[in-house]
């Protein structure tokens, strides 16, 4: 996602617009490199200064929590505005920040890393960043509307060997659109009010109940899992068979994924040839 934000959004738009595919992919990997190195040295630095992966984790959420909801706006409500989205990320994030620190001072009397850590510090702060940020750019949505129809995001230029032919029409998108929305905002009211609402009528978890939030965690984790890392697999398995069997046999093996690439050519800045896997033997792929 950083070498995509870095080379399509930075690269690509401000310092050379004419970037080939080989300067993209190039630039990608030093991107990747250089935030590899940058998060490596921080987490060392966190570590040496003894802040738990909890705190860092609670933390995110009040500094970044506010772009969640202009964010999720942009990509499906047409009236979301770009004045909406940054002023809501930002001054939200500002006031986030400001009651976090003041809660905890507030609470705990001080303003340190074991104070910013608690439970209701944390709570606050992350609360008023995501609601905040996503009023503000209702507000100014609502204010000066849009009315975008994503059109502008369909003329972006691709680079060469960039283009994949999209194979849903705008009738399914409409369709995944709408699940999306649903599941969201189900997941959303679960977390956020049925299960806290549940958890305060116990006030102190009796043992079974505990024990039923302990087995729901860790299935949970599990089928998080699975679908992380099968879902990739499962969608790519036709790609992956074409390597696999073109390591094997030594041979040219001809990509059944995207046949009509080479039966229907694009313009020069969207065309991909068909894909193959080339095996020497002893020369790699």
């Amino acid at each position: 996602a950083v070498s995509s934000l870095v080379v399509y959004d930075v690269y690509r738009v401000y310092i050379n617009p004419k970037a080939t595919g080989k300067d993209v992919l190039w630039l990608s990997r030093v991107a990747i490199l250089v935030f590899g190195c940058i998060m490596g040295g921080l987490a060392c630095l966190l570590n040496l200064a003894n802040v738990s992966l909890g705190w860092v984790y609670l933390g995110m959420g009040v500094i970044i929590g506010s772009a969640v909801i202009p964010t999720s706006f942009v990509l499906l409500w047409r009236k979301a505005t770009a004045l909406g989205a940054i002023c809501g990320s930002v001054i939200g994030m500002i006031l986030g920040v400001t009651c976090w620190l003041i809660s905890a001072a507030a609470i705990y009397g001080e303003v340190s890393l074991a104070s910013t850590g608690g439970n209701f510090p944390m709570l606050i702060g992350n609360l008023v960043s995501i609601l905040t940020g996503g009023a503000i750019c209702t507000g100014l949505s609502l204010w000066r509307p849009d009315n975008c129809d994503w059109e502008s995001t369909r003329q972006i230029a691709l680079v060469e060997d960039d283009y994949v032919p999209v194979q849903e029409t705008d009738e399914e998108l409409v369709k995944y659109g709408k699940w999306v929305r649903r599941t969201a905002l189900g997941f959303t009211f679960a977390m956020i009010i049925l299960i806290p609402c549940i958890a305060l009528a116990f006030q102190v978890y009796p043992i079974g109940f505990w024990w039923f939030w302990v087995v729901m965690s860790i299935i949970w984790s599990f089928i998080a899992t699975i679908a992380i890392i099968g879902t990739p697999i499962i969608e790519g398995r036709h790609d992956l068979l074409m390597v696999i069997k073109g390591l094997s046999t030594c041979t040219v093996v001809q990509s059944k994924v995207h046949p009509n690439l080479t039966q229907n050519p694009e313009p020069e800045m969207q065309r991909r040839p068909s894909s193959k896997v080339l095996v020497h033997g002893g020369d790699g792929v």
